[in-house]
């Protein structure tokens, strides 16, 4: 009878050893999951100071090259509403931008990210003013939403702009139809929005061609 009480124990033993492997996995597993959730600059809660705006354990960088200047407003957190959305949003606006002309806007991140994803606002036009928004983004990105007034595909070679620029017009704050939503897989340290004035035509150029950027959306990769 001795002999059977110990097979049994250790029978008992080694099934509890078996087992603890398999809850240790189980309970590990949201842990990862958890420390990977996205991340979102928020321009309702944040601000650009000296270029710069940090989240977390990232730091964003914007920067702006090409032809022409910025106005006061470039590169600023302005209040909605912008392309019919009620939020603060970064502002990117060019001073009586001469006619096919572009200037490039960098975003660099401190660390690569991925599943980015934004939108841009109010891609329109005032062909009386001589100026067409024409708006291009670095390569790798998709266009997941685009507004009804918008043709083009992003490219260079065929930046978003207005399909039909003489009707359409400059577009009103609380109208979603020149928006672009865009995404990158990634992982990638930066990307760029160049801005374009595309009109060709005889009018002269007057005023200033403004678009905005809304919150950005991503995953660090120190998650």
């Amino acid at each position: 009878m001795l002999v059977v009480r110990q097979l049994e124990r250790r029978t008992f033993a080694r099934g509890i050893a078996w087992s603890v492997p398999v809850v240790v996995a189980a309970s590990a597993a949201p842990a990862v999951a958890a420390s990977c959730a996205a991340v979102t600059i928020d321009w309702d809660t944040t601000t650009l100071s000296g270029g710069a705006v940090t989240v977390g354990t990232t730091t964003m960088r914007v920067m702006r090259a090409g032809s022409g200047s910025g106005t006061a407003n470039d590169l600023t957190v302005r209040s909605g509403p912008m392309g019919g959305v009620n939020e603060r949003f970064l502002q990117l606006e060019r001073a009586t931008p001469a006619k096919t002309t572009s200037a490039t806007y960098t975003f660099t991140f401190s660390q690569p990210v991925s599943n980015l994803t934004f939108s841009v606002y109010d891609i329109d036009a005032t062909i009386g003013s001589g100026w067409i928004d024409g708006v291009s983004f670095s390569s790798g990105f998709s266009a997941t939403s685009t507004g009804a007034t918008l043709t083009g595909t992003g490219t260079a070679a065929s930046p978003f702009q207005p399909s039909q620029p003489a009707t359409t017009g400059n577009l009103s704050g609380s109208d979603a139809r020149g928006n672009v939503t865009v995404s990158y897989a990634g992982p990638l340290t930066s990307f760029t929005i160049t801005y374009t004035n595309v009109y060709t035509g005889t009018n002269s150029v007057s005023g200033n061609q403004g678009i905005g950027v809304s919150d950005l959306t991503f995953i660090p990769s120190s998650c």
